[in-house]
């Protein structure tokens, strides 16, 4: 039997809810959920025809991913499907997805925006958007992308060697030594 002390934190995650667009694929589209992730579809980007539907789905990732931190613990599915629900994975031009952060989560973490990343989940692992731009302004970066997937901002987190243990035990034919462990 192997045993593991946990230590489990709270998040404080508020998930917003699942928002859902439909519209002319020729015309320009916008999504926004109540948390400000934003995607912009120039028109004709989905199709020169026919109606497409934009959906925003936000998923609570692990806060740690390594030595990244997912900001906010949250990432951002969002997707398009034609009239038959197919998924659209090929876009004629670039769309514009906004990723908002909290200036107050930056500060508890001792970071500013130009600290902070914009990335994608490939499936296995993020991966940067190099094209970001970061608006001070609206506290949000913003990127271009011909695909859509989960997008998530993350930033990197300072690494600390662990404690050196305050007892050990240590097991040998002789029997059982423990030390710097108080028995009573």
């Amino acid at each position: 039997i192997i045993e593991q002390n946990l230590d489990l934190v709270s998040l404080d995650v508020r998930v917003p809810e699942i928002v859902s667009v439909n519209g002319d694929a020729s015309k320009p589209i916008v999504i926004e959920n109540e948390m400000g992730v934003k995607a912009v579809l120039p028109p004709n980007a989905a199709g020169t025809q026919g109606s497409v539907n934009a959906t925003i789905v936000p998923e609570v990732v692990a806060a740690s991913q390594g030595t990244e931190r997912v900001l906010g613990g949250l990432g951002f599915d969002i997707s398009v499907k034609d009239m038959r629900q197919a998924d659209i994975t090929n876009f004629n031009s670039k769309l514009i997805v906004s990723l908002p952060y909290n200036p107050k989560e930056l500060a508890e973490l001792g970071i500013t925006p130009e600290q902070i990343t914009a990335n994608f989940w490939n499936g296995s692992s993020w991966q940067r958007l190099d094209n970001a731009v970061i608006d001070t302004t609206n506290h949000q970066l913003i990127v271009s992308t011909n695909h859509l997937t989960k997008f998530a901002l993350l930033a990197s987190t300072k690494i600390t060697s662990p404690q050196a243990p305050k007892a050990t035990v240590a097991a040998s034919a002789k029997g059982v030594t423990f030390n710097g462990i108080g028995l009573k």
